[in-house]
């Protein structure tokens, strides 16, 4: 009981809850995306493309770049004139594509760290009561 109870003060207890919204959140969204419930919101992949109408085009040069990376061809990968962000995210094509398809779930593992990691500075500040410029 006594684990129980340090768990509970921990704001860390809340980032598994937090993690199962993201997915669920995440999930939803293609389900909506594929049936075309919200076909001005979402694209086929789940996509918000009225809020990101670049969204898009950045997954398909993901799809793009994941394919050199399943090849095997890393130096392909990194010469290819994709930006930065766009080139993180092959990475979690090439890893997820396969398993997920080429939508919004393949793209899931970096959001959800970025998620986590946001609501880990979010809860830091909250805290100790301090921005995250200040040590």
């Amino acid at each position: 009981m006594h684990l129980a109870k340090r768990i509970l003060k921990s704001p860390a207890y809340l980032l598994l809850p937090a993690a199962v919204f993201h997915i669920l959140l995440t999930t939803s969204l293609l389900i909506a995306g594929q049936k075309q419930w919200l076909p001005n919101t979402l694209d086929i992949n789940g996509t918000a493309v009225s809020i990101t109408p670049d969204g898009t085009g950045f997954v398909k040069d993901a799809i793009v770049l994941a394919d050199y990376l399943r090849q095997g061809d890393l130096l392909a990968w990194i010469n290819q004139p994709y930006s930065f962000h766009v080139k993180i995210y092959a990475i979690s094509f090439a890893v997820c594509g396969q398993l997920c398809g080429q939508n919004i779930l393949a793209a899931e593992p970096f959001n959800l760290l970025y998620y986590l990691c946001m609501l880990i500075l979010q809860a830091r500040s909250s805290i100790f009561g301090r921005g995250l410029s200040r040590p």
